[in-house]
Parts: structure tokens; C-alpha cells; sequence
């Protein structure tokens, strides 16, 4: 923006120029005075040259035509970072429902394997079916935890708070 303020206020500045240039040539003998020979040429400028003004419009409307594309990339910038902020609260949603259903279904298998344990002819392999159980489960909630903190870090990536010591952590307030 600031290169198409220079390049109009530089064309301005020529609008108030009269005089373009001026030439003066010397050829001749350098013996005889009367047959020397003297050229001068002069070019002027117009206020009203048409060249210029277009100059500056083209200049004027190259500057409004990067204006708009900055907005419109603002703009889908700014969807992006909703949309990502979105998905980032439903995944959290998601997360905490998926919890609240884990933990009560390790409640429900811890008093499965104590009456199993309690029973004279359990067999070890139902607790071990019940214990890799609760690990898939576990693992489950790892994954939605890393997935939740790379989208976070996209966010905050994307919309250049990364590195801000403003950056708030908003995961903090609705991830249990």
C-alpha cells in the first residue's frame, strides 16, 4: 500500500512540472565562428496530459482492487479459525461425553471382575477380556486427547497466537 502512495504522490508531483527537458547541441568547426553550429531543444509538459491522470486512476484502482483481496483473505481466514474453533468445541464435547461413558463402564467391570474374583470356578481369561477392555478404552481417550491439542495447536497456528503471551488456553475452561 505504501509503494502506491509513493507512485501517486511522485505522479502528482510531475502534474505541477512545466518544463520536461532542454538540449543544447554544439557541432561544427571550431575555426570559424559564423559557421558554428548551435542546436537547442526544449520539451514541456501539459497539466492536462491524459497519460498521467490514467496513471493515477490505474494506481488508484490497483490499490482498492489489493485492498478487497486482503479483506476476502481476512475473511476466509476468519471462517477457517470459526470453523477450527467449532470442530474443536464439539470434539471437546464429544471427549467429555466419551469419558462420563468410559468411567461408568470401568465402575461397572471393576464390580464385574470383584464377582467374578468372589466366584469359586472363575475363569482368568474372562478379567484379562475385561482388563484389555478398559485398555482399548483408555487408549481410545488418549487418541481423542492428542487429537484435541494438534486441532488447539492448528488454531493457535493459524490464527498467529502461537508464540502470544496473550494466548489464553480456552481447553482449559470445557476439557476435563
Amino acid at each position: 500500500m505504501v509503494l502506491f502512495e509513493k507512485e501517486v504522490n511522485l505522479e502528482q508531483a510531475k502534474k505541477g512540472q512545466i518544463l520536461d527537458f532542454v538540449q543544447i547541441n554544439y557541432r561544427g568547426p571550431h575555426t570559424d565562428a559564423v559557421k558554428e553550429r548551435f542546436s537547442i531543444g526544449a520539451a514541456f509538459n501539459l497539466n492536462n496530459s491524459g497519460s498521467r491522470k490514467l496513471k493515477i486512476e490505474e494506481l488508484n484502482l490497483q490499490k482498492q482492487r489489493l485492498a478487497a483481496e486482503m479483506l476476502q483473505d481476512q475473511s476466509i481466514l476468519a471462517d477457517g479459525l470459526a470453523s477450527i474453533q467449532l470442530n474443536i468445541q464439539k470434539d471437546i464435547a464429544f471427549y467429555n461425553y466419551f469419558t462420563e461413558v468410559v468411567g461408568k463402564e470401568r465402575k461397572y467391570l471393576n464390580d464385574l471382575v470383584d464377582q467374578l474374583l468372589n466366584k469359586s470356578d472363575f475363569n482368568p481369561l474372562h478379567i484379562l477380556n475385561i482388563k484389555e477392555r478398559q485398555l482399548q478404552n483408555e487408549t481410545e481417550k488418549l487418541k481423542l486427547t492428542r487429537d484435541l491439542f494438534e486441532q488447539y495447536l492448528e488454531f493457535l497456528y493459524k490464527s498467529e497466537r502461537i508464540c502470544s503471551e496473550l494466548a489464553q488456553n480456552f481447553l482449559q475452561d470445557t476439557y476435563r
